[in-house]
Parts: structure tokens; sequence; C-alpha cells
């Protein structure tokens, strides 16, 4: 829950998306090693013992680094050697606190000097978390009745729980936790094929850190979800027609299907649930709502877990009938991106609340005007205008900073 918020609230709002997308890139990569790890200790006799004691390794330096940290604020402040990246999460604290001027100093020194143009994005920066914090005082503090009853800050929580939702039912654990089963049923090695999907499911997250600040995060979801979709249908359907058990061919082609699954997750709902979750809520409440997102995706996770070796058993779904359940949320996802999900590229953090000033969500998402002059767009590889619900609300932040 920490990892993404700390980064969206210290990125600049051009590279946000990237830098929260490193948490899922970390992710990945653990996953990748711990499939190549199983791979070399496949027929040592403690191969077990060494996969499991190689987890308690990465424990330790997590251990160690967390010890590192220093306890306050104004601790971090005063270490002259930390990184200025680092400092810029206290900004919005020394708002909070009445230091205008050291949060001042901060930005200048982040945004790369005092004078010129850099020193008037550490101002119209700082303006804005102002505004914001002062808005939010003048309101009181988040409360859970809040987050659940206010009507702006409940389609927030929507969108996030529901982003994580599709996220887990998509059903990106089925692979990663039962693909030497479901290789197995397919009549491919198992435990190789697993790692060829864990080293596609790395890489493909590069692709999200270097597109998402550029075609931004509901593009990629709404395209990641029809490679998912088609990729899970078609192997569900080849899976039911053809006994791919003594069909080496068709086994290879489904497994290539698999690895397309993966490849579209990887680049669209693996980091950009994440993205979203992290930067749509507004900065008193973003601590308790974040933690409700966070709880709906671990309890996607443990359901996907309990219920998946139930379900692959051949006389309830199978392989087959699980990937076209599979595919059915892919479609349900889609569609929920489509008409819930407001495109926040480019925008501050204190600015996003503009998107949820309107009295419903067809207004926030103008989901056919997204379709024909920014999905079209960028799938005929043009840079489309800005759809009109995201200029007025870069308008807006423009116009607060310039006051």
């Amino acid at each position: 829950m920490v990892v993404p918020l700390f980064n969206a609230e210290i990125s600049p709002k051009q590279l946000r998306g990237r830098l929260v997308s490193l948490q899922q890139l970390s992710i990945t990569f653990g996953i990748m090693i711990s499939f190549l790890v199983n791979v070399a200790v496949e027929n040592l006799e403690i191969g077990w013992r060494i996969s499991l004691g190689l987890q308690s390794v990465f424990s330790i330096v997590l251990v160690v680094g967390m010890l590192t940290l220093p306890e306050s604020p104004s601790q971090i402040l005063s270490n002259k050697k930390l990184t200025l990246k680092v400092i810029l999460r206290l900004v919005r604290w020394l708002v909070k606190n009445g230091e205008i001027g050291k949060a001042l100093s901060v930005l200048q020194r982040l945004r790369g000097g005092v004078d010129g143009q850099n020193a008037n994005v550490a101002q119209e920066e700082l303006d804005e978390i102002v505004d914001n914090i002062e808005d939010e005082k003048s309101i009181g503090e988040g409360s859970w009745r809040e987050i659940f009853c206010a009507p702006d800050v409940t389609k927030r929580v929507i969108i996030g729980c529901g982003c994580q939702f599709f996220q887990q039912f998509s059903g990106i654990n089925v692979v990663m936790y039962y693909s030497p089963i479901i290789f197995e049923h397919v009549g491919v090695p198992p435990l190789i094929s697993t790692a060829v999907v864990g080293v596609i499911n790395f890489l493909s997250t590069f692709i999200a850190i270097y597109v998402i600040d550029k075609i931004g995060r509901k593009f990629l979801m709404l395209i990641g979800a029809l490679g998912m979709i088609i990729s899970l249908f078609v192997a569900g359907a080849l899976i039911y027609t053809v006994d791919v058990s003594t069909n080496t061919a068709v086994g290879i082609v489904v497994v290539v299907l698999i690895c397309l699954y993966v490849n579209s997750f990887a680049y669209s709902w693996g980091p950009c649930a994440w993205v979203v979750a992290s930067e749509i809520y507004p900065l008193r409440l973003r601590g308790k709502a974040v933690s409700v997102t966070t709880f709906t995706n671990w309890v996607g996770v443990f359901i996907v877990a309990q219920i998946t070796p139930l379900l692959l058993e051949p006389t309830v779904l199978n392989v087959q009938g699980l990937f076209i359940v599979m595919g059915v949320f892919c479609v349900a996802a889609f569609f929920f991106v489509l008409i819930l999900v407001p495109e926040t590229k480019g925008i501050s953090l204190e600015a996003i609340g503009n998107l949820f000033q309107r009295s419903s969500w067809l207004e926030i998402t103008q989901p056919m005007r997204y379709l024909r002059e920014e999905f079209l767009a960028y799938l005929c590889c043009r840079t489309p205008q800005k759809p009109p619900i995201v200029r007025k609300a870069v308008e807006a932040e423009q116009a607060t900073a310039a006051v």
C-alpha cells in the first residue's frame, strides 16, 4: 500500500506513471527470479529448501534497509546527503505545518534552481499544494464515513477498488501460481515454460514504464484488456476442441497465447491499476482510501488462490473453462475502464479533484468521445487532442497556479 502512494506523492506529474510503475517492475523482477531459481534447483533433493531460503535473503536486505530510515521529517531534512527525490515527499508535510519558505526551498532544489523557469515551476507547484491543503483544512480531516458516503469520493473508491478487483479476477495469479499445472495439461515442460512466462512478465513491464506518461493509463488498460480477451478466448477454444496433451504443435500455440496474455497484463493492468489507485484520491483521504483499495486487491488474491485448484478439476471447469471465465472478466474490465475510469495523465495530484466535480460518470469520462478522439488516435499512432474534461482540469490547474 505505502510504496505506490509514496511514489505518487514524490513524483512530478509528467513522470508519475513511470515512477509508480517501478513498484510493479520490482514485483515482476522478483517473480522472474523465483521462477528461474525453481528451474535451476528442479533436480536437487534440497531444491525446495534453496527456493524458500533465498526468500529470507531479500527479507534481510529489506529489514537492514529499513533500519537506515530516519525517524521523522525533521530528521530527514537535516540529512544533507539525502537525495532530493526523497525530500520531495515531505513538501506537503512542511506546508501542512506552516513552513512555506522551507517547502519552497526544497522544491527549488528539486526542480533544479532558484532562478528562471525552474523557479516558476517550483512556485506554481507550491501554490497548488498550498491551495489544496487550505481547502482541505477548511473542510476538516477526512473520515471513514466520507470515503463511503461523499459522492465524489465514493466514485474514486469505486474506481480504485474496481481496478484492483479486475486486476486479480482477470486471472493473472491463476497463471503465476498454477502455471506448472496448466502447462503440464497442455503437454509442454512445466517449469521451463513457467520461467519463460516470468521473463516475459518482467520485460513487458518496461513497455508501461516507457509509454504510460505518453499515451496514458486508460489507453493501456483498454488495449491490454483487448489483448487478454483475445488470447484467453482463443486458448480456451483450442484446448476445448483439440487434445493438446497429444498434439505438441497446438500445445505450443497455447503457450504462445498464454505468453501474449501475460504480456498484455504486464504493460497494462499490472502497473496501471496501482498508478490509478495512488493518484485519484484527495490528499486528506488518500491514506485511508488507498488502504481500502489495497484490501480489495488482497481479498482478490486470496479468493483466486483458494478457488483455482477447485476450478481446475476436470469435473468443474478444467483449464479451458477457467480461461473462458477469465476472458469474461476481462471483457467486463474493458467496459469498466471505458465507462468509469477517467484519464489522469499529466494532471497534478492537487488538480485531479477537478475531474470528479461532475454530476455523473458519463460527464467525467465521456467514453464515446474518448473512443473517437483519443483511443483511435493512439491506435493509428497519432497524437490526439486532450479530451475536454481533461483539458478543463488542466486549465483550472494553470489558473490556480497563476493566482
